[in-house]
Parts: C-alpha cells; structure tokens; sequence
C-alpha cells in the first residue's frame, strides 16, 4: 500500500480492519466481552453472566479503541520489509495460543 502512496497510519487501519473481516473479529469480540466481565462484574457469577451477554458495554468499547490504537501504531510503525510478516505471525500467534489452551 505504501508504494500507492496511501499514508502509514491508512495502510495499517486497512490491514487491521481487512484482518478483522477475515477472522470474524473473533479476538476482538473475546477482548470485548472480558473487559466488560471484568469492568462491570462484581462478582464471579456477574462476571460470567456479563461476558455471556452479546452487547457491547463501556468496557468493552474502551478496550477496543486502546487495542485498536495500539495495533495501528505499531504496525504503522513497521518498516515495510515486515509488515506482512507481522500479520501473518500475529495471526499464528493467536490462533496457537487458542489450540494449546483448549488440549
């Protein structure tokens, strides 16, 4: 994308959003519902019953926006010769630590 003269931080939120699409946003849909467990819960069963719940809340909206930040700094960041290796071992990293977790 840089070499059609599309600015870093537009490149990177095209990646991230073309990364979210190909994925479902599932991580993001997780990150999501844990910090509104979490933000909202005051105990372990209002937790759990929150995370359950497919509406986004305060916390979960936060969290999205600092992780979204925060992905799209760093990769804006990135020198060009890494950018794809970046996501591609962002996208194996997570979908590892989800199968090592679940044996």
């Amino acid at each position: 994308m840089r070499m059609m003269g599309v600015p870093d931080l537009a490149a990177a939120a095209l990646a991230l959003g073309a990364s979210a699409i190909l994925t479902g946003a599932l991580h993001e849909d997780g990150l999501a519902d844990v910090a509104d467990g979490f933000g909202g819960g005051r105990d372990s069963a209002a937790k759990l019953e929150i995370m359950r719940d497919s509406r986004l809340g305060t916390y979960g909206a936060l969290i999205l926006m600092v992780s979204f930040a925060t992905k799209l700094s760093a990769l804006a960041a990135l020198p060009d010769a890494v950018v794809v290796q970046s996501l591609i071992r962002r996208a194996c990293a997570g979908r590892a630590a989800c199968c090592r977790r679940c044996r």
